[in-house]
């Protein structure tokens, strides 16, 4: 098993959060605001560069399944990778986090064939309690300008 660690930061996915609001006819009469929508994911178009996530989209997993205390077995936010037509493999995947790149952060586990390589990114004392929101986005490290290949975003629950 060879373990390689990503290093360089290029992409920042973002994703717009939005919430309905009243308004009301005079101060006398006001309308009541609706509780803002939660933000909800599509489940994500999996293939080509990107073939798995965990946890699965709409999934909920405790806390301790966000800790990564071996090395050479990471899990936590993980993804499958395929890296068929990409010369500079690992470095075409950026893995962002509630907002946050932690492509950095990656542990890579490049396994021998026919076993696929995956990404995992974890804390040691693993995510917060709570939505949360991830995205892989496959984009050539050599011309930012080039668009994304692949987008992959889906959302999941941690629980304590």
């Amino acid at each position: 098993m060879k373990r390689i660690v990503a290093g360089t930061c290029a992409a920042v996915v973002g994703l717009a959060l939005s919430g309905a609001c009243g308004g009301g006819s005079s101060p006398a009469t006001p309308t009541p605001t609706p509780p803002r929508a939660t933000p909800t994911v599509a489940a994500p178009a999996l293939g080509g560069n990107v073939t798995a996530v965990v946890p699965v989209h709409g999934a909920s997993v405790t806390q301790a399944s966000t800790r990564s205390p071996d090395p050479q077995r990471p899990v936590g936010v993980c993804f499958t990778a395929n890296f068929e037509g990409l010369p500079e493999e690992g470095l075409w995947f950026r893995l962002v986090l509630d907002g946050r790149e932690v492509t950095p952060q990656l542990t890579w586990v490049v396994p021998v064939a026919p076993n696929p390589p995956r990404a995992c990114y974890a804390t040691p004392a693993g995510l917060t309690a709570g939505r949360h929101s991830a995205s892989v986005v496959v984009r050539n490290p050599l011309n930012a300008q080039e668009p994304p290949r692949k987008t992959v975003t889906w959302s999941f629950e941690v629980t304590p």
